[in-house]
C-alpha cells in the first residue's frame, strides 16, 4: 500500500515522463452518427458540431461549447452525454446582423484566434458545487445554466446582470473568459477590460426560474485607476490561485494583472458594486519592441515545499515557491516568481501599507504593488522554451512546477518548470482549433479539445498500457 507521498512522487514522476492512460471520452454528436448508422439523411453540415471550449466541474463531469453555439455536460468516465442546452449562442459573426463585426470586435476576434478562428462558443466554465454553467458567445453578456441528474437538457437559470443588452442595436460586452472558484463565485473578463466577481445566494439554482437576476451580485474588481482608462484593455484569459487569493488576468496590450481578492478586508461599493480591491502588480514580458504581442493566455504554478498529489498545496512548508506564467500572442512563454511575502505562511500584517499616492504608468496602470514588498522577485524573470510557433492559447498547472501550454500549432507541451524550466515532451495530434487546456483537482488528468466533436483524457493515475484504440 503507498503511502500518501508515495503515491503523489509516482504520479509525479508520471507526468514528468509522459505515462498515461489517453482516451477520447466522448462525442458531441452521438445522435449523428446514431442516424448515420441507421441510415438516415443529414439535415446538411449542421447536424454535425465541434468541440470548441471545455471546463472540469466535479470530475468526471465536464462543460463543452461548440462551434455551432451549443452547450453540452458529460461524464468522461461513463462516456456518455448527460445533458444540451442548443444553439444558445450565436456561431459566427453573421448569425444575426447585430453581431456584425464591427471593428473593435474584428480585432479581439484576432487576439483570440487569429486566423483559426473555429467559430461558436467563447467561454464556458462548469461549477464543481451545484453544477452551474456558466458561458459566453458572439452575442455578447454571460448565460447560465444547470445541470440535474437525469434531465437531458441543461435549464437556463439566468443572464448575469449588468452585461444586458444597453441601448437597442447595441451588443452586451463580450465575454472571453469564466472561471469558478471552490466556493462557487464566478470570476470573468472580456472586451471592456474590467475584471468581474459573480457571488450567487446560497439557493440560487434551487429557486431559480430563469430570471435570477436578484440572487447575485456582480463586484468589478478592480482598481480606480483602471476604471477612468478610456478605454482599458480588453482581458483575454484569467487565472485564480485560491492559495494566495490572487488572479491574474493578461490584456491585449501585453500585461499580465495581478488582484487580490482578499484584500485585508476591503469590501465593495454599495453605490455601484465596484471593489477597491488591491491590484498587486503588473507586469508586461511582452514589451520588448522586437517581441511585443498580446497576452494571450496565464496561470499560477508552484514549485519545491511539499506539493501533493492534490492542486491544494501545504503553505506552511517555506521552500514552496510561486510564480506567474504568462504566453504570447507570439508563441513566447515568460515565468516570473512571485515574492515569498506573498505566500500566506510568510505575510505579515505589519508588512501590509496602503499606498493612495500610486499615479501609474502611461497605460493608467499603477507600477508598484501595494505592499512594502514588490509582488515579484527581483531578476526572476526567464524564458520557458522552446516557444511555440504560433499563439498559447491555454495554460494548465499542477503542483511540482508541470506547466502544460496548448498552442496554434497543435501541440500541447509539457514543462516541469521548478526548480528550472526543463522541457519535457510534446503531445500532438491537435488542430489549431484548440480552444483550452484543464486538469482535474486532484492532479490526475489532463483533459483537452481541439480534436473535432471528442474531448480528450490523459489519466496520469492510470497506465499507459491501459490505453484504448
Amino acid at each position: 500500500i503507498w503511502s500518501r507521498e508515495e503515491s503523489s512522487q509516482e504520479l509525479l514522476e508520471k507526468w514528468t515522463t509522459g505515462s498515461a492512460k489517453t482516451f477520447a471520452a466522448f462525442s458531441i454528436n452521438e445522435q449523428f452518427y446514431e442516424d448515420l448508422e441507421q441510415g438516415m439523411q443529414q439535415q446538411g453540415e449542421e447536424s454535425f458540431d465541434w468541440v470548441r471550449r471545455i471546463s472540469i466541474g466535479a470530475y468526471p463531469r465536464v462543460a463543452c461549447g461548440s462551434a455551432h453555439g451549443s452547450i453540452y455536460v458529460a461524464d468522461v468516465e461513463s462516456r456518455q452525454l448527460l445533458g444540451v442546452a442548443r444553439g444558445v449562442h450565436y456561431s459566427s459573426n453573421s448569425n444575426n446582423a447585430e453581431s456584425g463585426a464591427d471593428a473593435m470586435y474584428e480585432q479581439l476576434r484576432q487576439y483570440l484566434y487569429g486566423d483559426y478562428d473555429g467559430g461558436g462558443v467563447l467561454a464556458v466554465a462548469m461549477s464543481g458545487n451545484n453544477n452551474i454553467v456558466a458561458s459566453s458567445g458572439r452575442e455578447g453578456g454571460v448565460k447560465l445554466f444547470q445541470f440535474t441528474a437525469g434531465d437531458s437538457e441543461l435549464k437556463f437559470v439566468g443572464d448575469v446582470p449588468s452585461l444586458d443588452r444597453p441601448l437597442p442595436g447595441v451588443r452586451p460586452v463580450l465575454v472571453t473568459c469564466l472561471k469558478f472558484d471552490s466556493l462557487g463565485r464566478l470570476f470573468f473578463g472580456g472586451q471592456d477590460g474590467l475584471l468581474r466577481m459573480v457571488t450567487f445566494a446560497h439557493d440560487f439554482a434551487a429557486s431559480n426560474d430563469g430570471n435570477g437576476k436578484e440572487m447575485m451580485q456582480v463586484t468589478v474588481i478592480s482598481s480606480r485607476q483602471q476604471l477612468q482608462q478610456q478605454p482599458p484593455s480588453p482581458i483575454l484569459s484569467l487565472d485564480i490561485s485560491e492559495e494566495l487569493d490572487m488572479v491574474a488576468t493578461a490584456h491585449a496590450n501585453g500585461n499580465v494583472c495581478v488582484y487580490s481578492t482578499n484584500p485585508d478586508g476591503t469590501s465593495s461599493s454599495e453605490a455601484d458594486n465596484t471593489g477597491d480591491s488591491l491590484l498587486l502588480g503588473v507586469w508586461n514580458p511582452f514589451a520588448d519592441t522586437n517581441n511585443a504581442c498580446h497576452a494571450r493566455s496565464v496561470a499560477f504554478i508552484s514549485g519545491g515545499g511539499k506539493d501533493d498529489g492534490d492542486q491544494k498545496c501545504d503553505n506552511d512548508n517555506n521552500d514552496l515557491s510561486w510564480s506567474i506564467v504568462a504566453g504570447g500572442g507570439n508563441g513566447m512563454l515568460w515565468m516570473q516568481e512571485i515574492h515569498p511575502s506573498y505566500i500566506p505562511s510568510s505575510i505579515s500584517s505589519s508588512d501590509m501599507m496602503t499606498n493612495d499616492e500610486d499615479k501609474g504608468d502611461s497605460n493608467g496602470m499603477p507600477t508598484r504593488a501595494t505592499t512594502m514588498s514588490p509582488l515579484f522577485k527581483e531578476n526572476s524573470m526567464q524564458q520557458i522554451k522552446p516557444s511555440h510557433q504560433g499563439p498559447v492559447l491555454s495554460l494548465a498547472t499542477r503542483p511540482g512546477g508541470i506547466l502544460i501550454s496548448a498552442g496554434h500549432d497543435g501541440m500541447l507541451r509539457v514543462t516541469q518548470v521548478w526548480p528550472n524550466p526543463k522541457p519535457l515532451y510534446g503531445l500532438g495530434g491537435y488542430k489549431v482549433w484548440m480552444g483550452n487546456i484543464c486538469i482535474d483537482s486532484e492532479g490526475k488528468r489532463l483533459l483537452s479539445d481541439g480534436r473535432d466533436d471528442v474531448v480528450v483524457v490523459h489519466d496520469f493515475s492510470k497506465s499507459e498500457e491501459e490505453n484504448e484504440e
